[in-house]
């Protein structure tokens, strides 16, 4: 296996990952880190530094689309296309198997997915 300072170091690289803080595992890799002898200043700058807030941007627009009288339906559509799109242009099967071992178990969204017959042609497509 890797050694702590390994560890740390592969830590240290999901942690400099924009929106890192957003991950399901980023307690985990902030205590690796600090286990492996990181300053914990640094480490919160770190994350701090690489958040970029995108999916709560994207959560806010909607809002704002809502609140002026855009229908919801067509909102949730575009912005599941645009997803789909971006899913299908940054993501292939390799690196999605990569997500999913670093998880180590499969994320809670995923299971929504699977069964939301709009995303499961995504994810076949994928696999």
């Amino acid at each position: 296996g890797l050694s702590k300072a390994e560890k740390a170091e592969k830590a240290i690289e999901r942690l400099s990952k924009v929106d890192s803080v957003m991950e399901p595992k980023v307690f985990d890799d902030i205590k690796v880190c600090l286990q492996g002898g990181h300053d914990p200043a640094k480490v919160l700058e770190l994350l701090s530094d690489n958040y970029h807030g995108y999916a709560q941007m994207v959560n806010l627009l909607c809002e704002w689309h809502s609140f002026l009288g855009d229908d919801e339906k067509a909102l949730d559509k575009e912005v599941r296309g645009h997803l789909k799109t971006l899913i299908t242009r940054d993501l292939d099967s390799t690196t999605a198997d990569s997500v999913f071992a670093q998880a180590g178990s499969p994320p809670k969204w995923l299971e929504e997915m699977v069964l939301d017959p709009e995303w499961q042609d995504k994810l076949y497509e994928l696999s």
